[in-house]
């Protein structure tokens, strides 16, 4: 639920950074193409201003939860970061914007505009935000195939769910799921009937500052308690169920009939 809504909070940001830009745009054509004395016109543009700063304002609130909420720790410094920065320092000349009269505030406002916006696209970018992560967070639940593989090797030994006890056939299975995306695909040893060895042999993740303690982590949990009920990497949530999923998928296939 926190990656849905961390998801859901950087692509209202997102919008909110479009609606600023094209606020800026009309109210420059509004000054350039119409008298600013003229009462209606005016009017529009104060209040195109008035929406300017408040927008502003709550793109800075939300970015700051987004970062919170996003997987990386609070004090590192990222692209996302840098973009978060470059935007509380936009609001700063503006507020300060008395100040920076006499050297032009609105010169130094629009080259943090600038870049703010180069240092957002990159971040955009860098964590693959144009896939669509949203519907696929909707569209597929990771927990719920963990729960039915287990299911299934619950109804195939009714003494177990998933643990020592079952039957496994010795050999190397491999397993498919989706973690953070499609494509992440483990190798399972059994060995005496246990789970002796798992390997990640192929993936999409994005970022191994992301993923990367997921991959070491979550096999050797599995391994250690000879069951994929285990807890997941905070961060990495997806990454996590994918690799339970993938190694469910493979002990199906281990398991004597």
């Amino acid at each position: 639920m926190q990656f849905l809504f961390d998801i859901v909070l950087a692509r209202i940001n997102f919008v909110i950074v479009i609606l600023l830009s094209v606020i800026y745009i009309l109210r420059k054509i509004l000054q350039k193409k119409f008298n600013k004395t003229e009462g209606s016109i005016s009017t529009l543009n104060r209040l195109l201003r008035q929406y300017h700063k408040a927008m502003g304002v709550f793109a800075i609130i939300l970015g700051l939860v987004h970062g919170l909420l996003s997987s990386d720790d609070i004090f590192t410094f990222n692209l996302g970061t840098y973009s978060w920065l470059f935007l509380v320092l936009l609001g700063a000349s503006w507020y300060y914007k008395s100040k920076l009269q006499r050297k032009g505030w609105m010169y130094y406002h629009r080259l943090l505009a600038v870049l703010f916006i180069s240092a957002l696209v990159f971040h955009i970018i860098e964590v693959d935000g144009f896939t669509p992560d949203l519907s696929i967070s909707l569209d597929k639940n990771p927990s719920q195939d963990i729960s039915n593989t287990d299911t299934l090797h619950a109804n195939k030994d009714p003494s177990t769910r998933n643990s020592t006890n079952t039957k496994y056939k010795d050999g190397k299975y491999t397993g498919n799921a989706t973690g953070y995306r499609p494509g992440l695909v483990v190798q399972v040893t059994i060995s005496n009937g246990a789970i002796a060895n798992i390997t990640i042999i192929a993936h999409n993740e994005r970022d191994p500052r992301h993923y990367g303690l997921a991959i070491k982590q979550v096999p050797e949990e599995i391994i250690k308690n000879q069951s994929t009920i285990v807890d997941g990497v905070s961060g990495a949530t997806r990454t996590s169920n994918g690799i339970k999923n993938a190694v469910n998928d493979a002990l199906t296939k281990a398991v004597n009939q």
